[in-house]
């Protein structure tokens, strides 16, 4: 750690730890994300499992949804899920543009999403915004309906024409207060939207040690698949990984690099992050943390623990300057 800068708990102070419960038949898989439920508790996707997971605060499993197929009600890969006031949950997934409405009865609605695919969702309390997986606007505002309200954020034409950077650039998002926060894996900018789709504000900058992404060796390399190469270039730069809004206006932003193994080619390994407020004021910075952040709010919400161990969130309530 260098002199001077604040371990994670002189500016977060935890709160409680949250062990998940499994079911024995359909144990969780892969978490890939982790948003906050209306009432209290946590609404999980299992991206490898093809489930999304409702928990109580506790932890204890109160609804469980989805399973592999193309079915009504089924997921392929799903990337998200929020859940609405009145118990409506929606899902998107990697597989295609299905955006799956669960009712609190039971019954399935077949949505669809402005894209290829859904990247992450959000709920806005009165609509949705969702990551789309498109050649153009990447980010859509739209009912619960499914109709598209706004879109905005073209991918950045660089991911487009440098080999192999649209198979591991990667965009994130999270709310701050009335405003949308957005990120692409490769720039350590944040960009500021509001709900109509204008740019506001771009806040962030590349912190100490950043790696900036070059070309791949694409002589030796064919597909990110099945070439070590490109596994050794994948690990050698710095990303962004993850975004959380605080209720209070402040944004905390997570560094990782890629670690690919075999079984997970685009695994990341977080390792520190910056806190900024709302005008882009460095609050805290290069905060070593190798837990991966999910989701903000009134606190902080961290993965803290997988299998061999239980799949464990911890709650982190900020305490820094």
């Amino acid at each position: 750690m260098k002199q001077g800068t604040p371990n994670f708990e002189a500016v977060f102070e935890e709160l409680d730890r949250i062990e998940l419960e499994e079911p024995p038949k359909t144990p969780i898989v892969g978490i890939t994300s982790v948003n906050r439920r209306p009432g209290g508790g946590f609404i999980v996707a299992d991206e490898l499992g093809d489930r999304v997971y409702l928990f109580d605060l506790d932890g204890r499993i109160q609804r469980a949804l989805g399973g592999s197929g193309s079915g009504p009600g089924e997921l392929d890969a799903p990337t998200a899920a929020v859940e609405r006031a009145d118990g409506h949950v929606f899902a998107t997934q990697r597989a295609n543009r299905r955006l799956t409405e669960y009712t609190p009865s039971g019954d399935a609605i077949a949505l669809t999403v402005p894209g290829r695919y859904g990247a992450w969702l959000l709920d806005l309390g009165d609509g949705l915004v969702a990551g789309v997986g498109s050649p153009a606007d990447r980010f859509v505002v739209m009912t619960y309906g499914g109709d598209s309200l706004s879109s905005f954020g073209a991918l950045d034409p660089e991911v487009n024409e440098r080999p192999f950077w649209i198979y591991y650039a990667r965009e994130s998002a999270t709310l701050l207060g009335d405003l949308i926060a957005i990120n692409t894996s490769f720039y350590p900018t944040v960009r500021l939207f509001n709900l109509s789709g204008d740019s506001v504000d771009m806040i962030g900058r590349a912190p100490s040690g950043w790696v900036q992404a070059g070309d791949p060796p694409v002589d030796r390399a064919r597909t990110p698949q099945d070439q070590a190469s490109v596994r050794e270039w994948s690990s050698g730069f710095s990303i962004v990984s993850g975004l959380a809004g605080l209720d209070d206006g402040r944004l905390v932003v997570q560094y990782s690099r890629f670690a690919p193994s075999t079984r997970d080619l685009y695994r990341t390994e977080p390792f520190a992050i910056d806190v900024y407020d709302r005008e882009g004021t460095v609050l805290a910075e290069q905060v070593p943390l190798d837990a991966p952040i999910f989701c903000g709010g009134a606190d902080l919400v961290l993965l803290v623990a997988e299998p061999p161990e239980p799949w464990t969130l911890a709650r982190y309530r900020w305490r820094g300057g």
